[in-house]
């Protein structure tokens, strides 16, 4: 007569399994207190552009800007710097409160977190786009200066190159953590 075995126990999870997504709340934690500190200073920033932009300085730099033929980005930022700061700062209340639904392990959380991290990386590009017409349309305006032509626009490719390379590196690094986040391991964790 043959004994039957009982059946084994489960085996214990591993370390690995059981601590997987160990950071993800820490990391939401430190994400929640940088858009705090950047949402208080863009509020700050917007009290302090508020009396600025009445001054007769500031309409003198925002009528030169206008007739120098800037872009319309940077006449609108000069005409409106309290707006400005103000939709920056919504933008960083937003991304506040994601990272808090990500600590707390919510869905909705790290699905906004996840948006977030696409949409900045997508808006690093376009910032850095933006930024080197702003550059592009100021290079004219520094031919009479000592330094020569080639000079400034040797500097405009170094700082092209240095906004595009650095968007580079921050998107392959918010993708990163985007496909990580969305890990089966990850999402069960989020209720």
């Amino acid at each position: 007569m043959s004994a039957v075995t009982p059946p084994l126990p489960p085996a214990p999870a591993s370390s690995a399994s059981r601590h997987a997504g160990h950071w993800v709340q820490p990391l939401a934690l430190s994400c929640f207190w940088l858009a705090v500190g950047c949402t208080a200073c863009m509020l700050l920033a917007a009290l302090g552009a508020w009396p600025l932009a009445a001054t007769d300085h500031w309409q003198m730099l925002a009528g030169d800007a206008r007739h120098a033929g800037m872009d319309g980005g940077v006449l609108w930022l000069l005409y409106h710097p309290v707006l400005a700061s103000l939709w920056i700062a919504l933008g960083c209340a937003v991304s506040a409160m994601s990272s808090w639904g990500v600590f707390r392990l919510r869905r909705w959380g790290l699905w906004s977190f996840v948006a977030l991290l696409l949409v900045t990386a997508l808006g690093n590009f376009a910032l850095s786009w933006w930024l080197d017409g702003v550059v592009a349309q100021l290079t004219p305006l520094f031919q009479s200066s000592v330094a020569p032509l080639e000079s400034l626009q040797a500097r405009r490719l170094i700082l092209a190159a240095t906004l595009y390379g650095t968007s580079v590196v921050m998107a392959v690094m918010q993708l990163g953590l985007a496909w990580r986040l969305l890990q089966p391991d990850i999402r069960a964790r989020f209720g």
